[in-house]
């Protein structure tokens, strides 16, 4: 069972509006948990991404999100009421294309999947779940976009 002094939750109405105060909560909590910088940039890429999907394309009218703090890594937990999407099973961009030739859209997921330890999504309760884990103890990042070409 998690420890709750290591974990903090937030509960919002997905919307546009709802956008700059998760991003707020997710600071306070990088800054209350004293995470290193290199770890919160991708925590910042990634609350982003997921948020916003849960935002625009999900549906939804309720949110949970989850962020809890352990020794070795950050755990990021999205649960949103919207129609079941598993952003895991989405089609990868093509990279190599150039930006005149890629395809609109699935670069940042694909970003999300790369910079993460590990990610999970299930679809239960009729709620959408997915949980990206963010190392902490990793001598480099799986991915950062300093390694895209955009």
């Amino acid at each position: 069972m998690a420890d709750m002094e290591n974990e903090r939750r937030i509960s919002v109405v997905p919307d546009q509006a709802s956008i700059s105060g998760v991003s707020d909560f997710f600071d306070r909590c990088l800054e209350e948990f004293a995470v290193p910088l290199r770890i919160g940039y991708s925590v910042k890429v990634v609350t982003d991404e997921i948020y916003s999907n849960i935002v625009y394309y999900s549906g939804a009218k309720t949110a949970e999100l989850l962020f809890r703090n352990d020794p070795e890594r950050i755990t990021l937990v999205f649960a949103d009421d919207g129609k079941p999407y598993d952003p895991l099973e989405a089609k990868e961009p093509d990279i190599t294309a150039g930006v005149e030739e890629r395809k609109i859209g699935g670069l940042g997921l694909f970003m999300v999947k790369k910079m993460a330890e590990s990610t999970q999504y299930e679809y239960t309760g009729g709620r959408n779940h997915l949980t990206v884990i963010l190392s902490k103890t990793a001598k480099k990042k799986k991915m950062t976009l300093e390694d895209f070409d955009l």
